[in-house]
């Protein structure tokens, strides 16, 4: 044995090691800047969150429906019908008959499920949280974008039991074309007023019309949802008066939400995102594909990068 072996001593068996290393997306926290102070400013309103647009079209057609089918006015049954409809939607998206393999809200909860199997299929809610998948992503950014009113938000000098969409053209258009897409199936005509299984073939025929992936195959609901992130209303065309009384005592939340409805807002969000889609273009075109879908890049005109901007229609970042 040598002498450097003799003298070596142990470490104590009492002592643990003190640094703990755990997997994570983000182990520095770096996407809480990201998130929290530079999306506010570069896109306000915009629910940086999902890759999908069509949950806004979805989420305003459920607060229409809930209003044309005059069910009660209180928030526990408005989260109930939420929850339970992003359920039965999450099923069809899961089926989606493209194999688009997209996550809807609910996903880990449908995972229990043999969601691909033969059905019928059991009702169930979409997460626990009150108003659902609606009340974690997308709440905020619809009412910031000035399409829902907030419960708490006066009307007619009374403040709202329940969140609504606002009477605006804009507001409404984004439901009605996300409804004018599944109001032919048999999902809408009943089982959606219904508490019993879903068989397979009702979801199935749902997702052939409303699963994520079809916003890009319907140019009215795209337009809707174009107009919805970078259009704004006229003055007078609010639908309600007054700001939620969540806001009330907050000098700081309410020069963030001015900032979001104001042409300010509709300005800033119209710049960031015409830059980011003259770089989506700009790599399409030395690629002869799309960044971003990985469809045939076709590029017309010659306009300068900072004029760019996402037509509802052919272009493809945002609301692909």
């Amino acid at each position: 044995m040598h002498d450097h072996d003799r003298m070596r001593v142990p470490l104590p068996a009492w002592i643990a090691a003190s640094l703990v290393l755990n997997e994570g997306r983000d182990p520095l926290g770096l996407q809480t800047t990201t998130q929290d102070r530079l999306m506010p400013v570069l896109l306000p309103g915009i629910l940086e969150l999902t890759r999908r647009a069509r949950y806004f079209s979805f989420h305003a057609f459920l607060l229409s429906e809930y209003r044309a089918r005059r069910l009660p006015a209180d928030t526990k049954s408005l989260s109930v019908f939420i929850k339970r409809r992003e359920w039965e939607f999450g099923l069809a998206v899961l089926r989606c008959p493209r194999k688009c393999e997209s996550s809807p809200v609910g996903a880990r909860r449908l995972g229990l499920l043999d969601a691909l199997g033969s059905g019928p299929f059991p009702r169930g809610e979409s997460v626990e949280s009150s108003l659902g998948g609606y009340g974690l992503y997308y709440r905020t950014p619809l009412a910031e974008l000035g399409l829902v009113a907030r419960a708490g938000t006066l009307l007619g000098g009374e403040p709202i039991p329940i969140d609504v969409l606002r009477d605006t053209e804009r507001a409404q258009r984004l439901a009605s074309t996300f409804k004018g897409a599944v109001q032919h199936t048999a999902y809408y005509q009943r089982a959606m007023q219904m508490a019993d299984d879903l068989p397979a073939e009702v979801i199935d025929e749902y997702a052939e019309a409303a699963c994520l992936c079809c916003l890009r195959d319907r140019p009215d609901e795209r337009a809707a949802v174009h107009d919805a992130l970078f259009g704004n209303d006229p003055p007078d065309a609010a639908g309600v008066s007054g700001e939620s009384s969540e806001l009330s005592g907050s000098r700081n939340a309410l020069s963030a939400v001015g900032s979001v409805f104001s042409q300010a807002g509709v300005v800033q969000r119209r710049r960031s995102v015409g830059h980011a889609s003259a770089l989506v273009f700009w790599v399409s075109g030395l690629a002869g594909r799309r960044a971003c879908c990985g469809r045939p890049a076709v590029l017309s005109g010659s306009l300068p990068a900072r004029q760019l901007l996402p037509d509802p229609v052919t272009a493809c970042p945002v609301i692909c």
